[in-house]
């Protein structure tokens, strides 16, 4: 064949390639739903399964750290092992895992019982995260990569909503056990993982459209280091930027998983709120999320500065989380809830993988997408069982809302020293 025509078949694949991402962010959009539904189910009948067993809020938060604990000792192992092997070969059994665990906590008859499927269901989610943005810049054109990987996360505002209002309807308004949801949620989770098996290819190399494999970017040539090997991940993760952007994921999710793992049991303990009632408003940050988050993404694309966006975003979610936890009247209550979806960590997220996307090469990309969702597993393990124990010791969730408060001005001042780093915007 001559070079011409080796030029034109290559032409062709990769344009096969760009062609089909819609199709993998659909498919991974449909794996965050059902990996926040799972975990916002828990949240949803937090309430009822404290009763059941008669658990206390410091146990209760135990029960939601654990699961996080084991969801963060797999993270960054299996976005190295992602790196120098197959990423749907890690990707699928973590899926199949977290959804057979989530069928084994609605069958379980025991705390002891409960709590090792969610153990097993942290552990199954962990090799999801970096595998799955790896493989989806492997189809993501780099000019709608913002765009695309902030559709992908919207999906993980789609499962707090479906497993908030999955679980209210089927408990508080069908009447169901509180274990039926679980049930649900686990056999959509296995349904899911065999589509993006049979959907979602793999290109050798890990490269994106327009990247040579093991490149940085469009004729970037391959280096010894980028094999995937120990030198190529610690490459990836080198620089004052990339530690920048992980404090700064760190101190952001701190007050999500506040919001996330007891907003619905905050509502009703603190607020007056029926189980329907609070499931229902704890949807309105979810709903905010996924149409901003879109937005967000566009226009980091278009602007091609990404650091700006999130200079307004964090500030302002953190103000949200104030007017949610510290405010008296409900009316207040609510617009934080809305603001702090259009604003918060959902929303961040994928701004934050698109920045460490655009500086680290792709044959270094999953092993820094584990070590950055690291820090924000750090506080999604803290998070849960600190605030069951300050409530538990100051009758209140107030202290809570204090510290993620200022992690979040923290936060601010740490993004204002990361450097601007401009995108292809066409």
């Amino acid at each position: 064949m001559s070079k011409a025509g080796e030029r034109e078949t290559g032409a062709g694949a990769e344009g096969r390639a760009g062609a089909r991402w819609p199709v993998v962010v659909a498919l991974f959009f449909s794996g965050w739903t059902l990996v926040y539904a799972n975990r916002n189910v828990f949240s949803a009948v937090l309430r009822e399964i404290g009763s059941e067993w008669g658990l206390s809020r410091t146990q209760l938060g135990l029960l939601g750290s654990l699961f996080f604990l084991a969801y963060t000792a797999g993270q960054v192992p299996a976005g190295f092992l992602a790196d120098r092997f197959s990423r749907k070969a890690l990707l699928l059994p973590g899926f199949y895992l977290q959804g057979a665990a989530a069928i084994a906590s609605g069958l379980a008859r025991s705390p002891g019982a409960f709590l090792a499927s969610r153990i097993a269901g942290g552990a199954g989610q962990s090799t999801y995260y970096a595998p799955q943005y790896a493989l989806a810049v492997q189809h993501i054109p780099q000019n709608k990569r913002g765009f695309g990987v902030a559709a992908i996360n919207s999906g993980m505002a789609g499962g707090v909503i479906t497993g908030l209002l999955l679980g209210s309807f089927l408990v508080y308004r069908m009447g169901l056990n509180w274990r039926v949801p679980f049930i649900v949620v686990g056999c959509l989770s296995l349904v899911a993982g065999l589509l993006i098996q049979a959907l979602v290819p793999e290109k050798p190399g890990g490269g994106g459209p327009g990247e040579k494999p093991g490149g940085g970017g469009p004729g970037e040539q391959a280096r010894p280091d980028q094999q995937g090997g120990p030198a190529a991940w610690r490459s990836g993760i080198k620089g004052r930027d990339f530690w920048l952007l992980w404090l700064v994921a760190l101190t952001t999710q701190y007050g999500l998983y506040l919001i996330l793992t007891w907003l619905p049991f905050y509502l009703q303990e603190s607020r007056g709120f029926s189980g329907q009632l609070a499931s229902a408003a704890s949807t309105l940050m979810p709903l905010a999320a996924a149409p901003s988050g879109m937005l967000v993404g566009w226009l980091s694309d278009k602007a091609g500065r990404r650091k700006k966006l999130a200079l307004w975003l964090v500030p302002l979610s953190t103000a949200a989380i104030g007017a949610i936890g510290m405010t008296r009247g409900n009316a207040l209550l609510l617009v934080g809830l809305f603001l702090y979806g259009m604003t918060g960590k959902l929303v961040l997220d994928p701004v934050l993988v698109a920045m460490v996307s655009d500086r680290v090469a792709s044959h270094a990309r999953a092993g820094a997408l584990g070590v950055l969702n690291l820090a924000s597993t750090i506080s999604m393990v803290s998070a849960p069982a600190l605030t069951g124990y300050l409530a538990d010791v100051t009758k209140s969730f107030r202290a809570s809302f204090w510290v993620a408060i200022v992690l979040g001005v923290l936060a601010s001042v740490l993004l204002a020293f990361v450097r601007e780093e401009e995108t292809a915007t066409s």
